[in-house]
């Protein structure tokens, strides 16, 4: 009865409470999700810092990846994919969803999967600088705040650039090497080897390693200076002169950062082309007249007992020489890629000039083997192709043939042959081996750069770096004492 009373003499009372209830029913979602909203936000603060502090160590330790395998001489083209492959293991580390199957572009030096991209920028802010630029991303699933919301989760992303910077005495100093053996003791570097006679003429040039120097037998070294990152070890009774500069660093490869250079050496194991045999006075040159590809009518004189041949810049196989002769190769100016051996014996002689030359292969000369090949200048590499400066390179991977055989592109020169190359000779994962008597160079010579992992020399050696007319990389024998770091930048 006092409820009743009560009710009827408070009637706006009993309204305003089920207007309040109404109210809070419409309400109570809207503030949930306002609620919910914010601690999402809040947590997505969390995870955006996260992201970030992962980007930043990821790309500090591609950074430092990238330095340490330049600093070792590793090509500038495998230390990128290093440097990407170790930041984005960091980044996984680090919570980042691991790459199911990353894809590695070599052009633009870019790893890339759903989650992440980490890209080496080998010219950053000033030329030769590389740095690291990492991008990393991760979906978020919404839990309360999809009420209000129409999506199920949210994606959060970071970026992150370490770019090295270096501080010290700054680029190498001393004589500009003639000779320069570039694998390190790491990386089982045997350095410049020589026995027996020998002459080594290298006027105004070096010799330098990046292991040791070491010789036995007699001659003379008349060069700019022997420059060795371990020890130089020359018997007392053989002339000297430049000096010996024993513990002297390790000096970095100077066409690392040629991506003209390093990018042909790539692609050179992915080109196709016929094979060049020649033997007993009959040169088999492959059919056609398209991409480096000739037919007989280019040899004159098969089967007569001499036997001339012309080639032009293309794509071949193998290119070899190992009987009969003497054959005569004229190569017209250009770029010659081939994927396969160089074995060139028994009376050859090649002859070119403005010519760069490829190869995947062993480079092998012998038994009177005469090479008067010259690179090409910058003028003629813009007019006929080539690269400048280099006459020979040998590819920088191993090469794997199909029955699992693992073999490192070198060069061999045996049975007196004359190597009268001008130009860079570059085979940085293999080894140069003039080791028996072959004569190296000439006074005619005006430059001869070898550039190998190891290199072994004996015999007669003229070399010379006068190389301004071919616009080839100015480096010293000396490394300075820059050193570099990884600094945050963006």
């Amino acid at each position: 009865m006092f409820a009743s009373r009560y009710v009827h003499r408070f009637p706006l009372l009993h309204c305003r409470r089920s207007t309040v209830a109404i109210v809070v029913a419409m309400v109570a979602p809207v503030l949930a999700a306002a609620a919910g909203l914010g601690l999402e936000v809040s947590n997505w603060s969390v995870e955006k810092m996260h992201m970030q502090r992962a980007a930043d160590l990821a790309a500090l330790t591609g950074a430092m990846t990238y330095n340490n395998e330049t600093s070792n001489n590793v090509s500038a083209a495998t230390a990128a994919q290093d440097a990407a492959n170790a930041a984005a293991a960091l980044a996984e580390i680090n919570n980042v969803p691991g790459p199911s199957s990353p894809a590695w572009n070599t052009s633009t030096q870019t790893l890339t999967d759903s989650n992440l991209k980490v890209q080496v920028v080998s010219n950053y802010q000033s030329s030769g600088q590389a740095a690291v630029t990492v991008n990393v991303t991760k979906t978020v699933p919404l839990t309360l705040s999809h009420i209000a919301l129409s999506n199920s989760a949210v994606t959060i992303s970071a970026t992150s650039t370490a770019a090295l910077e270096g501080s010290g005495s700054g680029a190498s100093t001393g004589p500009q090497p003639c000779v320069f053996a570039m694998r390190t003791s790491a990386d089982g570097g045997t350095g410049v080897g020589a026995g027996g006679y020998i002459s080594v003429t290298a006027p105004g040039c070096t010799l330098r390693s990046n292991q040791n120097i070491n010789f036995s037998g007699g001659g003379s070294f008349n060069t700019g200076g022997l420059y060795a990152a371990g020890e130089i070890d020359i018997p007392t009774w053989v002339t000297v002169s430049g000096g010996k500069y024993p513990n002297d660093g390790v000096l970095q490869d100077p066409y690392k950062s040629n991506t003209t250079l390093q990018n042909a050496l790539t692609a050179a194991s992915s080109t196709t082309g016929s094979n060049i045999a020649c033997l007993n006075q009959q040169c088999g040159l492959p059919a056609g007249a398209a991409n480096g590809t000739f037919n007989n009518s280019y040899c004159t004189g098969q089967g007569t007992g001499s036997v001339t041949c012309y080639l032009k810049p293309g794509h071949y196989g193998a290119w070899t020489a190992l009987g009969g002769g003497p054959y005569t190769f004229n190569l017209s100016p250009g770029l010659y890629v081939f994927n396969g051996t160089i074995d060139l014996e028994n009376n050859t002689t090649t002859n070119g000039t403005g010519v760069t030359i490829i190869t995947t292969g062993a480079f092998v000369g012998k038994n009177t083997f005469n090479w008067n090949v010259t690179a090409p200048s910058s003028a003629q590499v813009a007019s006929t192709g080539g690269i400048t400066g280099v006459v020979l390179a040998g590819t920088v991977a191993d090469v794997k043939s199909t029955d699992g055989t693992v073999t490192k592109p070198s060069l061999t020169l045996s049975g007196n042959p004359q190597f009268l190359a001008d130009g860079v000779v570059y085979f940085p994962n293999g080894t140069f081996d003039a080791s028996n008597s072959p004569t190296l160079g000439g006074s005619k010579n005006a430059c001869l750069e070898i550039l190998a992992a190891n290199i072994k020399l004996s015999g007669s050696t003229y070399l010379n770096s006068n190389c301004s007319t071919l616009n080839v990389a100015g480096f010293g024998s000396n490394p300075g004492s820059t050193t570099y770091s990884a600094k945050l930048v963006q």
